[in-house]
Formats: C-alpha cells, structure tokens, sequence
C-alpha cells in the first residue's frame, strides 16, 4: 500500500521512508478517516505489535488504559476538525511496562488542501516526565510538612502522598530502644496490598541484620531493582516469610534512611509490584530526598514534643495541686491547652487560704509559649502568695509582681485578676491587670461583670502606678467566675465570646452542676477548636454537696444514693422516704433515656431542699396525667411530679437540667 504521494513520487517515498525507519521515534501514518496504513519499525519494536492491513491496530493494547480516552478523544477531535493532534499518554512496551509519550499529529494535504494522510509521531518523555513527576511530588511533600506539626498527621500524609505518585506501597520505620525498629505509618495503592502488606510487617517486623536494619546502620540507601530470588532471601526471615514476598509480586524496592545530623533514626521504604516498572537510579535520589525531608520534620516535632513536655512539668508545678475546702464555698477549676500548636502557655489559675475565713484567687496569662511562659507563671503565681500573705490588698499584689516580673523576665508580660473573698463579710475585693473581668451570677440569674479600671499588663507598668480596687457583696448562692482569654476568644470576637459567657451563666445548671468550671468551659467553647489556652476557676457560695457517674453503669448510682440518704438524714427533716425514691426515680430516667456522664447537686434554698440532675442527654417533657401502663420512663416520671413540690426541665447547651423541689426542709441549726 502506497501511502506516501502518488505513483510519480516513489523515489520521495522511499526517502520519507528510510527517515521514517532512522528517526528516534515512534512514527505511524492514517489516512484520511485515521485508519492505521504505517507504522515504523521503531513502533513495531517497541510495542511487539504491527497494524493488520485490513483492522488497523487495537489501540487498547497499546496506551494506558487510564490515558486511552482521554487520546481517542482528542485524535477523533483532530480528525473531525483537521487540525494537529497532541497529547501526552503512557505506551505499553512488548515487556508489558509504560512509558510516557508525547503524541503528535499533522494533516498531509493535496494542492487543493484536502487532506490525504495523518503522519503521527510519538516521542518518549518519560524520563523528563518522571523527573517532572517526582519534582512536584517533592514540592507537595514540603507543602505538607509544612503545614502539619503532629507526626499523627505528617507521617500518613507523606505516605499517602508518595502511593499516589511514587510507589506501590510506602512505610516508614523508626528506631527505637535497644535496637528495635517499629512500622510508624504505612501506605498503599490499593486495599488489597495494604491488607497484605501490613500483615507480612506485622509478622516479620525488620530484624537486626537484616536489609532495613543495615539501611539504618550504615546510613546508605538501598536500591534493589529488580527484586530477585537473591533479594528475596535477603529480605525474608524463613521460608514462610520468603513465600510471602514471592506472593506479592515485589519487583523493586527502594529503603533510604530518615538521616539526621549524620546519624539515621529510621528509614522510608518504598515498593513497586507486578507491571509497575522497577525503580531506577534516579528515583533512589528522590525517595533519599524525601526522606531527607522527612527526617527533619521528625527531628523538629521530636524537639517541640520535649519542649511541651518540659513546660508541661512547669505548668503542673505551677498549678495547685489541690484546691481549698472552706465552709460554704465550693471551688471548681480546669486548664485546657491549645489544639492547635504544640507549646504549652502561660495561663495559671491559683486559689488558696489566707487564714480561717478568707480566700485568694488568681488567674492570668503570660504572653508566649513554651518553657519561658511556663517559667515566669509559675513566678507570677507564686509571687501573688507571698503579697497576699504580707497582707496586701489585691492592688498590691499586682504590683510586687509586676516589680518581680520587670526584673526577673523584663521581655516577657502577663495579665492578672486577683481577688480577695472574704467569707463573713459576704464579700470579694478584686483588682486587674490587663485582663478580662470577671463575672458573678447572682442567685436571681443576672450577671454582673466585675470590671475594675484596670492597669497595664504587668511587666509594662511605670513608677507608682496602681490600679483601683473594687468590691462587690458576695451573695449566698452566687457564682464567681475568672477565666483566661482563650474562653471567650475562640472565635477571635471577645464580645460575641463575652455574650456566650454570661447566657451560659444565666443558665441555672451553671451553679448547679458539680464542676462549673468544667460546664463553663463546655458550653462557652462547644465543638470549636480551642486556639488558646484556657484556664477556668469558679466559686460556688452556698451549702451544696454533689455526686457524679456515668449513666451506662447504673451501678455506680447505687453509692450516689446512699450517700444522699445519709447526707438527708444529717441535713435535713420531712419526708426522706419520698425524697429518696425521687432520686432514684431521678437516676433511673437518666440512666434509661441520656448516656454518658450524669451530674446532681443538692442544694439548699431559703430551708427547702432542690435537686438538680444535669446530662448530656437531648432532653423529655414532664408528663401531667396518668402515665401509660406500658411507658416504664412515663410511670417514673408520674411518681417525681406526684411526690416532689415541683420539677423543671430545662435543656441548654451541654444537655438537660431536672431540678426537683424535694419534699424536705432543713433542719435546724441545732439539731444538725
């Protein structure tokens, strides 16, 4: 078949052919409608195959099957519009491997500009594909471990990243103590693999000797390409171990060490299977790089992980151990580090006697991060005790500590709150540095923000300056709150943070619950993510006791009533037997309809006994008729309204609040 120009041309076409069959590549010729009437034997080297002069070629054989529609669409497009075909597309050699090519085609034109024939070209771009590849794969890798700070989350990422554009499998190992080597994260292209993979590491993690262990050893890559019997038995502990690799069809592998300051704490290795084509030379120098980079994201968390955990020892040194029991006065606290970083903060909360009746309380927050923070809020703290305990007024405090600060610390500075609660006078005495007032619940449900003028952050203050002191009546039943910024600044808007608060506070179940800090923080900060440190400390003014446990165990009630009923028979005098079945009523509803952790608090009002059941349960409606025979929950409920002198329920943003007014009153001072 001539196919070349017409009968005249012959001695043309055999020129055009003897380039055609010299040329570097892959060359074929169509006619008109894309019919196959040439192929080079280049082409017919490469591919093992040559075009049948009456069915053309099957190209599915040929191009990638993940390339082959897009190819097909753009050559019919070609055809259809008679302009040049282009398109970047993988050919299976006669091996059964893929390279990459770049395929173009031109239409051959008649003097009139019909076209006669398409001459198609396909040049091998493998190798600078590859290179491309790899490339952007190493700049996404330096993308994700620089977005990232957890290992949890920078190992996986980098392992996934290198399945989808590297390897078959990928695995990282670290070493551990006394020579072990343990699989940190594991990657694979498809499910199967991973399964079989994952298993065969599990069984045969690498040994001492062995070619990851040497990898580690001797700080040197390793490249085994292809993976023969004689890797194999290298690799393989035993004859079921050996098996097992034969079964996965390995046919390379590339183990570069996880090097850092010259010495390997580990190693990346990275596998092909069955069709893939062995790794080469060249991606050995990629997967060393990436391991490189690997290696120094591993050393940096491995430096902030000790970091945290040195200013973690000074934090827990710095916070109270434990925290002051008085009469009348319960005092709950919670500290929260940040989600997202790694550093521990400055923030503190302290609370602590000064003498019978009297009470400090302290909170605030150093500026930074890290061991410095930590360090200088364990001397704000403790510099607050030693004022309060020469007798300073809370303005004082804050300025022997602010002068402690400027000389021990001068780069770095803090807010505080400092109050001073006087229990027979009903009173709190308060004065602030730089730092968010604190808020007092009143028993009616209102709110006040105890907002002194406030001085300068310490650290920051000028000679003889000295913020006011302020005072506010300390009612029985109230809630004193102080808090750290990160609670009410989660969302970056202090007054929207600040409105969140104070409904919370308006929230009876605030004063209600057995640990209102905990509740306060729950409710303020919900599912956001915390971006500060957050420190909690709250006062409860009033005769309260409390119990806590967890509704799947309703076991775990049992203790939680007989410690009421003993409790009601020192405190109080009615109608105990009613009283106690309520409780039990109570538990048993909560047990049944709300999972998870269950708080009740007792309370006294005015002589008359209120219970309070706090869940996280999604909340029922009191039942006002005769229950229904067959509703177990229903007849409980029947029983707590038909007993108690009143219920409510109410839900809020943690879960639901049943206060019960109990068919008791307080016995007399003294009978008690």
């Amino acid at each position: 078949m001539e196919v070349f120009g017409t009968q005249e041309a012959r001695s043309d076409t055999s020129l055009l052919r003897a380039i055609c069959e010299r040329a570097p590549q892959l060359i074929w010729v169509s006619d008109a409608r894309g019919f196959i009437e040439y192929w080079n034997e280049r082409l017919r080297d490469y591919t093992g195959l040559a075009p049948h002069p009456e069915t053309g070629i099957d190209w599915t054989l040929v191009v990638h099957p993940d390339d082959a529609a897009h190819a097909s669409t753009a050559y019919e497009h070609a055809l259809r519009t008679e302009t040049t075909y282009e398109v970047e597309y993988r050919l299976r050699r006669r091996d059964g491997t893929y390279r990459w090519f770049l395929g173009r085609a031109e239409p051959s034109r008649d003097p009139e500009g019909r076209v006669l024939h398409w001459i198609g070209t396909a040049t091998d771009i493998d190798d600078h594909k590859r290179a491309e590849d790899e490339t952007a794969m190493l700049l996404d890798a330096t993308g994700l471990i620089a977005g990232y700070r957890e290992l949890e989350t920078i190992l996986p990422a980098v392992t996934d990243l290198a399945v989808r554009r590297f390897a078959r499998t990928c695995s990282v190992f670290r070493r551990a103590r006394e020579g072990a080597i343990v699989l940190e994260a594991l990657s694979a292209r498809d499910e199967r693999l991973g399964v079989l993979w994952r298993d065969m590491t599990r069984m045969y993690p690498p040994r001492r000797g062995g070619v990851v262990a040497g990898v580690i050893e001797r700080n040197e890559a390793a490249l085994l390409a292809p993976a023969d019997d004689a890797a194999f038995v290298a690799l393989a502990s035993d004859a079921a171990h050996l098996d097992r690799f034969k079964r996965v069809r390995l046919t390379s592998m590339i183990i570069a060490p996880l090097s850092v300051r010259g010495d390997a704490i580990g190693a990346m290795v990275f596998t092909r299977h069955e069709d893939d084509p062995p790794f080469d030379e060249g991606e050995l120098a990629t997967a060393q790089i990436l391991a490189h980079r690997l290696a120094g994201a591993i050393d940096e968390a491995a430096t902030r992980e000790s970091e945290r955990r040195l200013a973690e020892t000074f934090q827990a040194s710095a916070l109270p151990r434990r925290l002051p029991a008085l009469p009348g006065i319960d005092i709950s606290a919670i500290y929260q580090a940040a989600e997202i970083g790694m550093n521990v903060g400055g923030d503190w909360y302290d609370a602590f006697e000064l003498g019978p009746w009297r009470l400090v309380v302290s909170i605030g927050d150093v500026a930074g991060k890290g061991v410095d923070a930590a360090a200088t809020m364990s001397l704000i703290r403790h510099g607050i005790r030693f004022a309060a305990h020469r007798g300073q007024d809370p303005a004082d405090i804050l300025g022997v500590v602010d002068n402690a600060l400027r000389a021990e610390s001068p780069d770095l500075t803090a807010t505080a709150f400092v109050a001073i609660v006087d229990i027979r006078e009903s009173r709190v005495r308060y004065a602030t540095a730089g730092h968010p007032p604190a808020a007092l619940r009143l028993p009616t449900g209102a709110v006040r923000m105890l907002a002194a003028d406030p001085a300068p952050p310490l650290g920051t203050w000028t000679e003889g300056m000295r913020p006011r002191v302020d005072a506010s009546p300390l009612v029985y039943g109230s809630l004193l709150v102080l808090y750290t910024d990160g609670l009410t600044e989660v969302d970056r808007d202090p007054v929207e943070g600040e409105r969140r608060l104070i409904t919370a506070l308006r929230d009876e179940a605030s004063f209600a619950s057995t640990n209102p800090a905990r509740w306060m923080r729950d409710v303020v900060i919900g599912d956001r993510p915390v971006r500060d440190d957050i420190a909690v400390i709250t006062l409860a003014y009033g005769r309260r006791t409390g119990w806590t446990f967890e509704a799947p165990d309703a076991l775990s009630a049992q203790p939680a009533r007989a410690s009421f009923e003993r409790w009601l028979e020192d405190e109080g005098e009615g109608d105990a037997y009613a009283a106690a079945l309520i409780f039990g009523e109570l538990v048993g509803n909560v047990v049944r309809h709300a999972p998870g952790p269950i708080e009740m608090r007792a309370e006294w009002r005015n002589d008359e006994l209120v219970l309070h059941v706090l869940d996280t349960g999604t909340g029922f409606d009191v039942a006002r008729g005769l229950p229904d025979t067959s509703a177990e929950g229903g007849r409980g409920l029947f029983i707590i309204r038909t007993l108690a002198r009143g219920i409510a329920v109410a839900r809020n943003a943690r879960g639901t609040r049943v206060s019960v007014r109990l068919p008791v009153v307080r016995r007399p001072l003294s009978e008690r």
